[in-house]
């Protein structure tokens, strides 16, 4: 099969230059080579419920916490901040390049039944933890219910 490949990019060497022509650095960017100045990326981020509070965890390593920004309007809570490209890094020196830099922005859909006044953030260790307390009326309640006989 690879040598079918192989033989049909020999006598048609413009095949080549079509697809980067089409594709531009994507075939580079799905086989682990990505361009540094790539632009948007998404950081992984977690998100589970407690019964007093949602939580939202977000990775961030190498971003210092003065790049970052977070503003709740409406049910939308938005994380933004950039990661700066090394000074050492040129596409001269690196082989291999896989992680992301500059800037990043990632919203989260928030339910109407969070106490926007005590939301809080902290950031250890490249981990951004936000908190989102739920309203007191709509905390879930254990309610114990009494059987009875007949």
């Amino acid at each position: 099969m690879k040598e079918q490949k192989d033989e049909i990019l020999k006598d048609r060497p413009y095949v080549r230059d079509i697809v980067r022509s089409l594709l531009g650095d994507a075939p580079a960017f799905l086989f682990g080579r990505r361009p540094m100045n790539a632009g948007i990326w998404e950081p992984m981020s977690d998100i589970y419920e407690r019964d007093e509070e949602y939580v939202i965890s977000v990775d961030l390593p190498g971003i210092s916490m003065d790049d970052l920004k977070l503003i709740m309007e409406n049910n939308t809570l938005s994380i933004s901040g950039s990661r700066p490209i090394p000074q050492e890094y040129t596409d001269e020196c690196c082989y291999r390049r896989e992680r992301m830099f500059g800037g990043f922005e990632k919203h989260y859909n928030i339910p109407d039944n969070i106490n926007r006044d005590g939301v809080k953030a902290r950031f250890d260790d490249g981990v951004l933890t936000v908190t989102l307390p739920k309203l007191a009326e709509t905390r879930k309640k254990n309610i114990k219910i009494n059987i009875s006989k007949k």
